[in-house]
Formats: C-alpha cells, sequence, structure tokens
C-alpha cells in the first residue's frame, strides 16, 4: 500500500505520503534489503523520481547506516 501511493499519485500529498514513508522505514527495522530493493527499483536514469521516494531514501539511510553504507554501488 505504502509503495501504491508513491507510484500511482505523481503529484506531492504529504499527508498520506509521510505516512507511508514513515511505514516503509519502519518496516526496514525487519526488512532492510528488501525495502531497499524496492526503493531503488524506483530509480529509472533520466526520471526524475517522485519526492517521497527520494526522501524515503534519505530516511532509509539514516536509520540503516551499516547496512546502506555496504549496498551503495
Amino acid at each position: 500500500m505504502s509503495l501504491f501511493l508513491f507510484l500511482f499519485y505523481q503529484e506531492v500529498l504529504p499527508q498520506w505520503q509521510n505516512a507511508a514513508s514513515a511505514l516503509m522505514i519502519a518496516f526496514a527495522a525487519d526488512y532492510g534489503p528488501d525495502v531497499y530493493a524496492v526503493l531503488v527499483k524506483q530509480l529509472d536514469p533520466g526520471v526524475m523520481p517522485h519526492f517521497f521516494i527520494v526522501k524515503t531514501l534519505g530516511d532509509y539511510a539514516v536509520a540503516n547506516r551499516p547496512f546502506f553504507a555496504i549496498s551503495l554501488p
């Protein structure tokens, strides 16, 4: 559901999308690599990513520094 809010609503809906972002960060505590894979899959070369995809990746990096550091290409 939270990824749905990022993908199908191109406009920024802070109330819903901020809650969805927080939910994905909470899931990352137990499913870090899976959440990371889902978020990175949304980044396409040459296409501006949705604001909340970038925000969630940043929040993920802060919350999961050890995993995020070793998973960078």
